[in-house]
């Protein structure tokens, strides 16, 4: 009797998640192991490739860390499916600017002879780049939601679910929802019986659904405005330094108006909460200066007492009854 075989790849690039590549070639492995046990004659076999398309022979995960044993993408490989994985990143926009043009290339080309293509994570931001999702559906992980929806809108993305088979394109949500998407593997190359053993050895849920009961609002990652962005980034860069608004305007390339709140202020204070004119280990001070400045119509007072311009602001009522 020929046992069957699945043929399972990882696409690997510096900056990735290693969790999410070695997570499920390991348990892939425990899959292997426990069918060769079963049935030695006649298992199953697993067979996983970590490749990079850029004819790597290793990538540097998100911590630093180096992972070995990659191999270059074969001219024309054969895969049963191919897995993008997560991504590190503080935003989105840190992903969706990269340079990802190999990996792109590859997954068009893998797509083109017929490879079913699984995404996890933030990998799914990826997976999206391509257009391969376009006009299917589609999950993410779930604090990427907004941010997701704003760049493919035409992805029918729902991301309270925890796994999404649509046709050529598999995504899963966050993290270790890459799990369910093994489970789902070695039960189409083993058994059912063969994947219920592994998520018992590796204690994996498989009865989890939906990402609905961990989806925090707070967490969530909301759309950002581009000047609020390179600001945010800004203040990141001097956390200790005493920031005045001449500073953050230099540093974002903001004219400077005369008769009007500071071009960063007003954006910062709607969006984030950092506002010019503070020193940022002064936390408690940063809402209320920005609901200040947000409200003043005709200057944004700064730390250093220049008040002057505040008043010349306000309504020649007020200033009359004075």
């Amino acid at each position: 009797m020929t046992s069957k075989t699945f043929r399972f790849g990882v696409l690997a690039f510096d900056g990735c998640m290693l969790s999410s590549v070695t997570g499920p070639v390991g348990a892939l492995y425990v899959a292997q192991t426990l069918a060769n046990i079963r049935a030695p004659r006649d298992a199953p076999r697993f067979e996983s490739v970590v490749f990079s398309a850029r004819g790597a022979r290793s990538v540097r995960g998100e911590t630093g860390l180096e992972l070995g044993g990659v191999k270059p993408l074969q001219k024309n490989p054969c895969f049963d499916l191919v897995l993008v994985p997560g991504i590190a990143h503080r935003h989105p926009r840190e992903i969706l600017d990269r340079d990802f043009a190999p990996e792109l290339a590859a997954l068009r080309a893998l797509h083109a002879r017929g490879t079913r293509i699984a995404a996890t994570c933030s990998g799914t931001l990826l997976l999206a780049m391509s257009g391969l999702l376009d006009g299917h559906r589609a999950t993410t992980s779930w604090w990427l939601a907004p941010a997701f929806r704003a760049h493919f809108p035409r992805v029918q993305l729902n991301e309270q679910s925890l796994i999404i088979d649509d046709g050529d394109n598999i995504t899963t949500g966050a993290s270790t929802s890459v799990y369910s998407l093994v489970l789902r593997m070695i039960e189409q190359g083993g058994s059912a019986e063969l994947a219920q053993q592994v998520s018992r050895m590796m204690l994996l849920d498989a009865e989890r659904q939906s990402q609905a009961p961990y989806i925090s609002q707070a967490m969530l990652e909301k759309p950002r405005h581009s000047l609020s962005e390179k600001i945010t980034h800004f203040l990141d860069q001097h956390l200790h330094n005493q920031i005045s608004v001449s500073l953050v305007d230099e540093c974002s390339r903001i004219p400077r108006s005369k008769n009007s709140c500071n071009s960063a202020c007003r954006p910062l204070s709607i969006n984030s909460r950092v506002t010019c004119g503070i020193t940022l280990g002064d936390v408690p001070r940063m809402n209320s200066h920005a609901r200040r400045c947000h409200r003043t119509r005709g200057a944004c007072v700064a730390r250093d007492g220049d008040r002057r311009r505040a008043d010349d602001a306000r309504p020649r009522a007020d200033r009359a009854r004075e």
